[in-house]
């Protein structure tokens, strides 16, 4: 019943010329959509990414954000070391793996058309 209320009343103060309120009502709404559709997947992503991170371990395959696959074979407070090849490791930053490596993920990646 209050809503039906609200609504009369908003109705009625932009017949008679509005109010601040109705003029800011849309703005609120605005940043509300912004933040559901923008901000909000943003941090998801972003705890995901670091929950990844925090629970690498030894024997993971993860690929890198610039496209290097390797298996963790060391873990420290702020680097992994990858073995990229038989008795080739590369140091990296923990924040630069990007995901855990699956190859059935990567073939259909692979076999989608490219956008141009």
């Amino acid at each position: 019943m209050q809503v039906q209320d609200i609504l009369r009343g908003l109705m009625a103060e932009q017949a008679t010329g509005g109010s601040f309120m109705a003029l800011l009502f849309p703005i609120m709404l605005m940043f509300v959509v912004i933040y559901f559709m923008m901000i909000r997947p943003q941090q998801k992503e972003v705890r995901r990414h670091q929950e990844l991170v925090t629970n690498l371990k030894k024997g993971d395959e993860v690929v890198t954000k610039s496209g290097i696959i390797g298996k963790v074979s060391a873990v420290t407070d702020h680097t992994v070391s990858l073995e990229v090849s038989r008795d080739v490791k590369l140091r990296v930053l923990k924040g630069q793996v990007a995901a855990i490596y699956d190859e059935a993920q990567a073939a259909a990646a692979a076999s989608l058309p490219e956008k141009k």
